[in-house]
């Protein structure tokens, strides 16, 4: 079975049709899947729309209250997922689920973490991020491989599929709760010698993202300082 993790936030205007969207695809897929929807605190009819779903098609529905951030939002969502596979992937839908079935493809025996990549030279851009977010995000991406010396090209695209066993072992540990938990989970992956593999997208990008320049880069900042912190003071050992 394959688990998708959706983090939840205030999303009560694009829910519906996006959810209808993944329980479709996840209705003719070849392998069982199940839907898990972690509400971050949202204060408006995100709740009920969600109770709502999982009265009616099954989804789980895992809440937290108050907001906790994002990173906290996968986190939970991993605790609670049964599958083998563990997919995490925003409402929005920037990268298509149907992305789900060639990372699917992508894990085989000797991968354990398949991430798309905005960068790959095979992804297509169909609708692309301001030149803000697109400047944000590339700055990010090398400040986060200087600092942190992971490697990868793209730490912030959300569309990333985890064996089960690396799931828990990355989540159980993260401890930044905000934006810079993709790259703690990516740093996480090299640290324990999972092998990570890096795969094109179709992108399409949606209005209505919930970060907030700057502050969310200032955050993300701090936090790849923390992530060296936590490592130095132990926090990571198994």
């Amino acid at each position: 079975m394959i688990s998708i993790v959706i983090p939840l936030f205030n999303e009560q205007d694009r829910i519906k049709g996006n959810l209808d969207a993944i329980l479709a695809f996840a209705k003719k897929y070849r392998e069982p899947i199940e839907v898990v929807a972690v509400d971050d605190g949202s204060d408006d009819q995100t709740p009920k729309i969600l109770e709502d779903y999982k009265s009616k098609f099954g989804i789980k529905v895992v809440t937290q209250n108050p907001n906790q951030g994002k990173g906290a939002a996968v986190k939970a969502g991993v605790a609670n997922a049964a599958g083998e596979k563990i997919l995490f992937t925003d409402i929005d839908l920037s990268v298509p689920i149907e992305t789900l079935d060639s990372f699917n493809e992508g894990m085989t025996e000797v991968i354990d973490i398949v991430i798309g990549s905005r960068e790959n030279p095979d992804s297509k851009i169909e609708s692309a991020q301001s030149w803000m977010r697109e400047t944000a995000g590339y700055s990010f991406t090398v400040l986060t491989n200087a600092i942190l010396q992971v490697g990868v090209t793209d730490f912030t695209c959300g569309f990333k599929m985890f064996r089960r066993e690396a799931a828990r072992k990355i989540f159980s540990h993260q401890q930044i709760q905000r934006w810079a938990f993709d790259a703690e989970t990516m740093y996480l992956a090299k640290k324990y010698e999972f092998k990570v593999k890096e795969m094109p997208v179709v992108w399409r990008h949606n209005e209505g993202s919930k970060v907030k320049f700057p502050q969310a880069l200032i955050d993300s900042l701090w936090g790849l300082f923390q992530i060296r912190i936590n490592d130095f003071l132990g926090k990571y050992e198994t």
